[in-house]
């Protein structure tokens, strides 16, 4: 969604809504893991743990992978072009 604001106060304003949003939901999950009934809630929270560490280390090369697939261009050529046809009507 940032490639395609074309503006980057608008990327980073989203950005941090964003970051903001999703930052709640590691407390909330191993707070829910915690109260479960049939384990002891060290081991689960140690599962979800280790459950987002190998989320937040397989991520990255994942995404990176879909781009090579997909072709991350097509996304970049369109913010791309947005930012020449700002230019050249700023310019013009």
């Amino acid at each position: 969604m940032a490639l395609l604001a074309g503006d980057p106060a608008a990327a980073m304003i989203g950005f941090a809504g964003m970051g903001h949003g999703l930052a709640n939901i590691a407390p909330i999950v191993a707070s829910a893991a915690g109260r479960l009934p049939e384990l002891a809630p060290g081991i689960v929270i140690a599962a979800v743990s280790t459950a987002g560490e190998r989320g937040f280390l397989a991520g990255p090369p994942l995404i990176g992978l879909v781009a090579l697939a997909v072709g991350f261009m097509i996304l970049g050529a369109g913010a791309l072009e947005r930012q020449e046809v700002r230019a050249a009507a700023l310019a013009g």
